[in-house]
């Protein structure tokens, strides 16, 4: 929300709107006055983000876009919303079209990010894997492996494609990414939570119940929902991730 700080109008700072009715009445004026620029309209977006208004969200990042068609970031906002929208709501397909949205503003967002294309990259991988393209997210992650990264993001590739692997029938092959993971000394409670997934889902539960007494109070969480409503794609990893906060 501070980033609305930054909004300047003619004439000075407007205040800060603070509640959602607030928003809701300052936003339009100052819009349909021109005085917004395509970076205060971002900042909006991410202000209605902040209040849980998706749609009111969706449309700031519609108008930054078409002021500006090449706005990368409006596009990766755009998209995170649109996915999370995807997350919350979908039910065997029925929201299919907001996955698909998504993975289509990712896809523009990463043929014009340039130097940013690593921010971007996470955010298109993320949605392969919740809308269940798990062949094209393991060629698209593997590919980005062989280019060399900091650990910290390799890291974040080998978890995406231990999920990968694991949902498109490869269980051990994913378990060795979640292990390689953990030899770069980094999230060793992700590792260790890919795993419990991979054993889960493989129904070796005393691998499981060894796992989940090693991690946190929340990763253990998600295993206890995962192991009691059952787990048979990203989406359900996805969603349980939310509901204790980590996701």
């Amino acid at each position: 929300m501070s980033r609305i700080l930054d909004v300047m109008i003619e004439g000075g700072e407007p205040e800060l709107p603070m509640s959602p009715d607030e928003v809701l009445s300052t936003y339009p004026s100052l819009l349909d006055s021109r005085k917004l620029t395509v970076s205060d309209i971002l900042s909006y977006g991410r202000l209605f983000e902040s209040l849980g208004m998706d749609e009111e969200a969706v449309g700031a990042y519609d108008e930054a876009l078409m002021r500006d068609g090449l706005c990368w970031e409006a596009l990766l906002a755009r998209g995170d919303v649109l996915l999370g929208m995807f997350v919350a709501r979908d039910d065997a397909g029925s929201a299919s079209d907001l996955g698909a949205r998504a993975l289509e503003d990712f896809e523009r967002a990463l043929s014009l990010a340039g130097s940013a294309q690593g921010q971007v990259f996470r955010s298109f991988v993320t949605s392969l894997l919740i809308i269940g393209d798990y062949a094209r997210c393991e060629n698209l992650v593997e590919a980005w492996l062989w280019d060399g990264h900091e650990p910290d993001a390799r890291s974040d590739l080998l978890y995406f494609l231990g999920f990968a692997r694991l949902f498109s029938g490869h269980a051990d092959t994913g378990i060795a990414a979640f292990f390689e993971m953990e030899k770069l000394g980094r999230s060793k409670e992700d590792s260790l939570f890919g795993r419990a997934v991979c054993f889960l889902v493989m129904r070796k539960m005393d691998r499981v119940r060894e796992i989940q007494s090693q991690v946190g109070p929340e990763l253990s969480e998600a295993i206890r929902i995962l192991r009691e409503s059952g787990c048979n794609s990203f989406l359900d990893v996805s969603r349980v991730l939310v509901m204790i906060g980590v996701g």
